[in-house]
């Protein structure tokens, strides 16, 4: 795995511009992401980094040339003379800037560099190992001295923490470099049951200090694993559509680079903080890991599969908890709740891993609550009762086509992973129902729900899972029909997901495109990359935005998150038609050993598999120490109980001179 967080490279090299909608600074947890807005990315340093949710970051870097001073990064409002920006580049990996100051390559002489944060990346008080001062006194001090005081004071409102290195009186060369770096430890990382869940690196690193020293020694070896990958994803990706590779690169969502926890849970932002809900946020993700890091599957699967054993419903449970980073239960019967959907697409994912890993094992101690979960499509797939959208959460309809479609794909998905054909077959005539009434009288397309108009017509994007499974619930005739209907919808700023809707979802339509011919795939995600890279307003991972009216491609409803991941369905569904092996690791990070984990009162008591500590495989590449900074700690999310955070362990910038 890779365990840096994106990069922001300060270099003195060659480069050209490219714009995104929002640059990844530091972006490695929901409490720890820092973006540059793309109408900023022009002039670095006047910049004013940004939250995901958009509150501006203070974050300067400033450097000290021969006694001159001049702003890198994050200076908007002092009197600093700016350096030339060269250029601004972005891979899967690393957001680049190249900036240059003075007239020569070489720099002969003295230079110091110097960043400093503030309270802006916490909200409430916590734990500081550095020495800190008021703005004044830090600005001052540098460009005086070249350095920032090493007198420790307490940390008051508006302070900078601040860290300064000197280069030396010497000839700086393009090699020469200096890293910073500011992480995330929550010291109580959350619960799963009403058992607390360590962080993977805390058995193994008794101090905070020992994490950062790990982290600073390893740093090296993790910046070239990262331009491997980088490398890796141009060759994979040659043979797809090349606005295919653009989008990927932008859309590497930050979990996949994470290796702390024996248990994966991801924030569903837009939900209220819920952890892994299963209808919207899993399988909008799962391509992603599909294709960079299949080991995560079952990660992110095996407590949402150790909550099924003792959920009461004969449908699926919708998350894991409420208040991330807290797992502790379903959430039961609320606004949330879509019961066919998320009992549908639990299935698909099942079998998703089970596929191509081969191990018919794993899910076997589920079996008993999956074989549930495919009675209830049974009694209720073929014609859904009413049940809200997961796209547009109207009110409740019934028989909408698109919860069908789920369904007999979820039907034959169970077959397929418990061995018991009935399952296929009848996954095989509720789609034989779906073809009769979900679509128009001329079979040209899909409607949106049996029985509609003509003129009503869907994005039929559950279909990719069919195909990148080989379930063949729907034969090619099907995928067909909806290329060519596709092909008269698409607009400049992408497709639009339904008669009833005026907007795109990005991650379905990259889904609809995995099943479309080339020539509509190619229409598909040019129309995405254009936006995405050049219209949308600057946010982070922005995914739906009007297609038609006068805003069209200007505001995302949506940002910063995991959903992107639907973004690599057509890389997905390439590599599973194409024969390319998704790689699995030979030790599984699962085992069967189950046991009980207690749970609040007022829910059943859930089982859950324990996990067999992971020997650390640390590298052996050595880096200068040039700082470690511990920061406040974040906002507690709703619910938690009384999390500290400070900050290791996460790669914010290095400079190249």
């Amino acid at each position: 795995m890779w365990p840096l967080s994106p990069l922001l490279l300060l270099s003195l090299a060659a480069g050209s511009f490219v714009r995104l909608s929002s640059y990844p600074l530091a972006v490695k947890t929901p409490y720890l992401p820092a973006w540059l807005p793309g109408d900023q990315a022009k002039n670095v340093s006047t910049a004013r980094p940004e939250f995901w949710a958009g509150q501006p970051l203070t974050w300067k870097v400033i450097t000290r040339v021969n006694g001159e001073v001049y702003s890198l990064f994050g200076c908007p409002d002092e009197n600093i003379t700016s350096v030339d920006q060269i250029s601004i580049s972005y891979s899967a990996t690393h957001t680049v800037v190249t900036l240059k100051t003075g007239n020569n390559n070489n720099i002969e002489g003295e230079v110091d560099v110097m960043t400093a944060i503030d309270e802006s990346w916490s909200a409430q008080p916590g734990q500081m190992v550095m020495g800190c001062a008021a703005p004044s006194t830090i600005l001052s001090q540098f460009p005086l001295f070249g350095q920032v005081s090493r007198n420790i004071s307490n940390y008051t409102r508006d302070d900078l923490v601040a860290f300064a290195y000197r280069f030396g009186c010497r000839n700086v060369v393009q090699t020469s470099s200096v890293t910073f770096a500011i992480g995330l430890q929550q010291d109580l990382n959350g619960f799963f049951g009403e058992v607390y869940e360590s962080l993977y690196f805390e058995p193994l690193w008794s101090t905070t200090e020992e994490v950062v020293d790990h982290f600073l020694e390893d740093e090296a070896c993790a910046r070239e694993e990262s331009k491997k990958l980088d490398q890796q994803l141009i060759i994979f990706c040659s043979w797809l559509i090349s606005s295919s590779w653009g989008l990927i690169h932008i859309s590497v969502p930050w979990c996949s680079k994470d290796t702390s926890y024996h248990l994966g849970f991801m924030k569903a932002i837009s939900a209220s903080g819920r952890v892994s809900p299963i209808s919207g946020l899993l399988p909008s993700a799962l391509p992603a890991f599909y294709v960079l890091a299949p080991d995560y599957i079952p990660l992110l699967l095996k407590p949402v599969l150790n909550m099924t054993l003792g959920w009461p419903m004969d449908y699926a449970l919708h998350d894991i908890g409420k208040h991330y980073p807290n797992a502790t239960g379903p959430t039961e019967n609320d606004e949330y709740t879509f019961p066919l959907q998320q009992t549908s697409t639990l299935l698909w994912m099942v079998y998703a891993y089970q596929k191509p890993s081969g191990d018919i094992e794993w899910a076997k101690p589920f079996l008993p609550a999956l074989h549930r979960y495919a009675d209830y499509l049974v009694r209720h797939g073929q014609y859904p009762p009413e049940e809200r959208s997961t796209i547009d959460h109207n009110e409740s309809r019934a028989n909408q086509t698109l919860i069908a479609i789920s369904a007999s794909i979820g039907l034959k998905a169970y077959g397929a992973l418990s061995g018991m054909a009935n399952y296929t077959d009848i996954g095989n005539l509720y789609a034989s129902t779906i073809m009769d009434l979900g679509t128009d009288t001329k079979q040209a397309h899909f409607t949106s729900h049996y029985g509609r108009a003509d003129s009503s017509w869907i994005t039929s994007y559950p279909l990719a899972y069919d195909k990148l499974l080989g379930l063949d619930t729907f034969d090619e005739a099907v995928y067909e029909m909806q290329s060519t209907w596709y092909k008269d919808l698409i607009q400049p700023d992408g497709l639009q997901f339904s008669s009833d809707v005026q907007f795109t979802v990005a991650d379905l339509e990259m889904m609809a495109a995995a099943t479309c011919s080339n020539d509509v795939q190619a229409l598909i995600v040019d129309s995405l990359h254009q936006t995405t890279t050049s219209r949308i307003d600057s946010v982070p991972g922005p995914t739906r935005w009007n297609v038609t009216g006068a805003n069209s491609g200007r505001q995302s409803s949506t940002k910063a998150q995991a959903a992107v991941g639907g973004y690599w369905m057509l890389a997905a569904v390439n590599m599973s038609g194409q024969g390319v092996p998704v790689e699995l690791p030979s030790e599984l990070w699962l085992t069967q050993d189950i046991y009980q984990v207690p749970l609040k009162p007022s829910q059943v008591s859930l089982t859950k598999v324990r996990i067999p500590e992971l020997i650390a495989q640390g590298h052996k590449g050595q880096t200068q120490k040039n700082g470690t900074a511990v920061r406040p700690g974040a906002q507690q999310p709703e619910g938690s109980k009384d999390i500290q955070e400070v900050v290791t362990a996460s790669k914010l910038i290095h400079i190249d001179l």
